[in-house]
């Protein structure tokens, strides 16, 4: 859903040793507002694996939205 990073091979922020944080914009961000673009996306995404379309309303988060397509499965 985000852009690559510019710098090729930047990681997330350095734990310890050789273990890092999720590569940059891979967080679910479940409580994030989900947009009409990605919206669209994920019902058309949806609906190819048998889940049937439902309204939304304007303020559905990511993660609300998750847990209607998993309900209606």
């Amino acid at each position: 859903l985000a852009p690559a990073p510019k710098k090729p091979g930047e990681r997330g922020k350095n734990l310890v040793g050789q273990y890092f944080e999720a590569f940059p914009h891979h967080a679910a961000n479940l409580d994030a507002p989900l947009d009409p673009e990605t919206a669209a996306r994920w019902q058309k995404l949806a609906g190819e694996l048998g889940v049937a379309a439902f309204p939304l309303d304007p303020k559905t988060t990511r993660g609300e939205w998750l847990r209607m397509a998993w309900a209606r499965r």
